[in-house]
């Protein structure tokens, strides 16, 4: 799924006005099995390495737009683990970027964090490089090189699957595993708003109007 235009300017006057959202519209109730639990004033984004309208979002700074238009908000990003070739193993990869990342105090939204980088090597890796994977441990060597790259230099096979065996590795998957929920019902990317409310961004056209939409969605209840 993606905007119908994915690049208008980034105007302030923004196309939905207030109470004009509709549900069956631009948004749905998720069923109570793809809820989040504790998600209040957040918006996450599900999505997949693997997913080409997923990467358009990720080089155009969705997301990213959204945070700084509304910083008020809390931000994640989970990858459907069920999705992709190495759909587990970069789960595993990108909860440990992530736990680096907190560690400093840095956003995954940041171009700096690792999570991005790692995000961005993958993607890019995907579809521009057209390259793959032998296996799922020359994936994780894939990991650990971009990792280096961004500085984090104890960055290694085992590390990451040390992460992964941990007890924060296994929190982590376990947390990201209600993506597959929202996958089910929308694809992805998808765009879920105090963790009950998907936005349908079939009938979103800019990012502007994305975030009015988000806006309105996250006063109700």
């Amino acid at each position: 799924m993606k905007f119908k235009k994915l690049f208008l300017a980034f105007s302030l006057l923004l196309a939905v006005g207030a109470n004009a959202i509709t549900e069956g519209k631009e948004y749905i109730k998720l069923p109570k099995q793809a809820e989040f639990n504790n998600a209040q004033n957040s918006v996450i984004e599900i999505f997949s390495y693997g997913c080409i309208h997923c990467y358009n979002h990720f080089k155009n700074g969705t997301l990213k737009f959204v945070s700084e238009m509304l910083p008020d908000l809390k931000y994640d990003e989970w990858q459907v683990h069920q999705m992709g070739v190495f759909g587990f193993e970069m789960s595993d990869v990108l909860g440990y970027a992530k736990s680096l990342d907190e560690k400093n105090d840095l956003s995954t939204l940041s171009a700096k964090s690792n999570f991005h980088q790692v995000l961005k090597g993958f993607f890019e890796d995907a579809f521009v490089n057209k390259k793959s994977y032998k296996n799922g441990e020359e994936f994780y060597q894939r990991a650990a090189s971009i990792l280096k790259a961004n500085g984090v230099q104890n960055a290694s096979v085992k590390a990451i699957i040390d992460y992964a065996n941990s007890k924060d590795g296994k929190a982590y998957a376990k947390l990201t595993s209600q993506a597959l929920e929202v996958a089910k019902i929308s694809g992805t990317p998808g765009f879920v708003v105090n963790g009950k409310y998907l936005i349908n961004i079939e009938h979103v056209n800019s990012q502007e109007e994305l975030v009015e939409i988000i806006s309105e969605i996250i006063k109700l209840k």
